[in-house]
């Protein structure tokens, strides 16, 4: 969303290699660090933003995806 102060979670771990990638680095999973849903809603609530972008990596690979969704729609 233009215009809207974001915090961006960035999953890593892809298995597709897609050429359009723009995060190739992240394509294993090694990047970062690994985080609870928890740890991630309490980071993105610290900075104090109403929106969040969750990017990167394959959705599907992570496991606890619809929880970190959920959580980050309940810090609104």
């Amino acid at each position: 969303m233009a215009g809207v102060v974001s915090a961006f979670v960035r999953l890593s771990g892809c298995e597709l290699r897609c050429r359009w990638c723009d995060t190739a680095y992240a394509q294993e999973g090694s990047q970062g660090r690994e985080m609870s849903v928890a740890e991630v809603v309490a980071e993105v609530k610290a900075l104090g933003c109403s929106h969040a972008v969750v990017t990167g990596g394959e959705p599907l690979l992570a496991r606890e995806i619809s929880g970190l969704l959920e959580g980050l729609g309940r810090e609104k």
